[in-house]
């Protein structure tokens, strides 16, 4: 008798949009891919380090501001990374 898959924990994913590209973050990676001026597509992608994904995320009031912190700081390192991109020549 066949048996069912496993089930798999869930998973979410969230991103934003950058200059002439996206942004998606995973529980462990962040990537963003841009399109190059001259047409073709460059990607870029990071292990998160323990900061986005440690224990200090369980805490209530701690989880707020580490969410913050982290939304601000990964939005900025993408937007500065597709910023570079469209505006090379």
């Amino acid at each position: 008798m066949n048996e069912p898959p496993p089930i798999r924990p869930d998973v979410y994913y969230g991103g934003q949009a950058v200059m002439e590209g996206v942004m998606i973050r995973g529980p462990e990676h962040m990537a963003v891919a841009v399109r190059h001026p001259k047409g073709h597509i460059v990607r870029h992608s990071e292990k998160l380090t323990g900061l986005y994904t440690g224990r200090a995320r369980k805490i209530p009031l701690l989880r707020g501001v580490l969410i913050l912190w982290e939304t601000l700081s990964l939005g900025m390192r993408a937007l500065s990374f597709s910023s570079r991109v469209v505006m090379e020549e």
